[in-house]
């Protein structure tokens, strides 16, 4: 259950007993056109079960955007080569990864944007909480994800 709420805020908690090694980020299905939006995240944080006191994402995992978006198709794109992002863990809500493109509504729209985070260890998590981008009029779509 949740034990606090936040608006825009994805939390995730009551997961003990579960060893985690990734997390996947998707962009929900926009419902009015039944296509996928742009993704756009501020942060990821991830407390372990062993001390919920410590956000262990900076320092314990490594998060990816994909597709691997060419700057040419969308230059807010956000991952290098490989797709690796390091603005998901850099702990400042101001930084965003962006993915998909507005203007091209072909991309990301029959399949969705999304972003993993691989942790160095499978361990036993005891809250993810998920910061969408915290300014533009964006802000509502990036509210909108599924966690798996």
């Amino acid at each position: 259950s949740r034990s606090w709420y936040e608006r825009g805020v994805t939390h995730i908690d009551n997961i003990a007993n579960t060893r985690i090694k990734a997390i996947k980020i998707i962009q929900r299905n926009n419902d009015t056109n039944v296509q996928y939006n742009v993704l756009e995240l501020a942060e990821i944080e991830m407390f372990t079960l062993a001390d919920p006191t410590v956000n262990i994402a900076p320092l314990s995992a490594t998060c990816y955007s994909f597709p691997i978006t060419p700057q040419s198709v969308f230059s807010y794109y956000q991952g290098d080569e490989n797709g690796t992002v390091s603005v998901l863990t850099d702990q400042d809500l101001m930084t965003t990864t962006s993915n998909g493109n507005a203007n091209d509504y072909q991309y990301c729209s029959r399949e969705p944007c999304y972003d993993v985070c691989v942790l160095d260890d499978a361990l036993e998590l005891d809250r993810v909480v998920i910061y969408p981008r915290q300014s533009s009029w964006r802000f509502y779509r990036s509210a909108h994800v599924r966690i798996q």
